[in-house]
């Protein structure tokens, strides 16, 4: 409220005068301010923008269509009406609607209703796949191939295609099947060139297609398979060196779990005083096993010899499995390692006895060994149990095993001598 105070006139007599002090204005707001701009239910909270971040990485899209076009017919593409209506268009339906906005076999109604909604088909497709980074598109035929920014070919092809042109389409397919397992195998910048890379493959067999006479393959389809073969190299050395960075994680944390896993036995052991001679024994060769068969890939992956099969897996499991693989290869060399011991405790696999600290030492041995090389513990197995079989088992003539004294109970002077005589006779 306005504060008031009286004034007497200055020789005291006569009306006196009223002061009033003004009220303060108030500040407002700039009517550009963002408040103003933005009204709240317009706003969107922290956790709406978590949700569409979240649902982004789930492979879903977040964005608005645009005005949908009531088109009953084309006579000339049915699909292409269902693909306008809905506004979820398709790569084959964007360039069908380009090449029959083009074609002067089209009636020119049909031929202005894909003009105009050919914009719209475009506009919904890069919503939803990205943006088309490289497009090719036939003019003389049905031939169409679009390189996205996500990374993705796509490739459309009519049916009446030039006489000849086989093995384009061939080749056409088989850049589609390096291209799909490039996405799913490499990562974003290898993926990026290989996919570039293939794209330039398929745009100049496009190019080649684009012709209504005959197709002549020659010296060109020599030199686009080349180049194909450089695109499929480039992946499989990619996602070989990637494969094998997830098995050496995979590995490195499988050998720690297993050395928790021993520690783990090894104090259970203590505690209830139950630590004898043979069961330290058998906990250091399992622990040599498992180290052999670490050593056994970091040796190979170093000297470069270390080779992956790439498995068929789908997007979803591919890390993880190589990672669980990678995991189990301690666990395979400790199994092995304890296997090839307890055969030459059990006398099936002849060694020389020892004791003491030089039986310590030659079960360490034999347990990194059999996890260092699964071939020579896999030939021993196989050497074990054709001594089982007794004296009419075969020697093995292949691998470590060969030469090996003879199984248990083998009569080796009597053999040789059986031999003699049926070559004499």
């Amino acid at each position: 409220m306005a504060q008031q105070s009286v004034a007497k006139s200055e020789n005291g007599h006569g009306p006196s005068r009223i002061v009033e002090r003004a009220p303060k204005p108030k500040r407002r707001r700039s009517p550009v301010a963002r408040a103003d701009l933005v009204t709240r239910p317009q706003r969107e909270t922290r956790r709406e923008r978590l949700a569409k971040r979240l649902l982004r990485r789930l492979g879903y899209q977040d964005w608005e269509s645009s005005a949908r076009q009531d088109v009953d017919f084309i006579d000339c593409a049915p699909e292409l009406a269902a693909a306008i209506r809905s506004g979820h268009p398709r790569f084959a339906h964007v360039a069908l609607a380009s090449y029959l906005g083009r074609s002067d076999s089209t009636c020119d109604a049909e031929r202005e209703v894909l003009r105009q909604a050919y914009p719209d088909l475009y506009e919904q497709f890069e919503r939803k796949n990205g943006r088309i980074l490289r497009w090719y598109s036939a003019r003389k035929v049905f031939a169409a191939a679009a390189l996205t920014e996500q990374d993705d070919i796509s490739v459309t092809l009519g049916r009446d295609l030039p006489a000849g042109s086989a093995e384009h389409v061939d080749l056409l397919r088989r850049c589609q099947e390096v291209a799909y397992t490039a996405w799913h195998r490499l990562t974003r910048y290898d993926r990026r060139q290989c996919q570039n890379m293939i794209f330039s493959v398929i745009e100049e067999a496009l190019r080649q297609l684009d012709s209504l006479g005959r197709v002549r393959s020659g010296q060109s389809m020599k030199q686009l398979v080349k180049r194909l073969n450089e695109a499929e190299e480039f992946m499989l050395r990619c996602a070989t060196r990637r494969a094998q960075g997830k098995y050496l994680k995979g590995m490195l944390g499988g050998t720690v779990a297993t050395g928790i896993l021993v520690g783990a036995v090894a104090l259970v052991l203590i505690e209830g005083d139950d630590m004898t001679r043979l069961a330290g024994q058998l906990l250091l060769v399992a622990t040599a096993g498992a180290v052999g068969a670490v050593v056994s890939v970091l040796w190979r992956m170093t000297s470069g010899s270390f080779r992956m099969n790439l498995p068929t897996l789908s997007h979803e499991m591919k890390g993880t499995d190589v990672r669980l693989v990678a995991g189990l290869r301690p666990i395979i060399g400790l199994v092995f390692a304890l296997a090839t011991v307890t055969l030459v405790m059990g006398a099936v696999i002849p060694v020389d006895k020892q004791t003491g600290e030089e039986q310590t030492a030659l079960f360490a041995g034999l347990g990194f060994l059999a996890g260092f090389s699964e071939r020579l513990a896999q030939d021993m197995f196989v050497r074990s149990g054709q001594g089982l079989t007794g004296v009419m088992g075969d020697s093995p003539s292949l691998g470590p095993s060969a030469g090996i004294s003879p199984p248990p109970g083998a009569q080796v002077g009597a053999e040789r001598s059986r031999r003699a005589r049926a070559a004499r006779a």
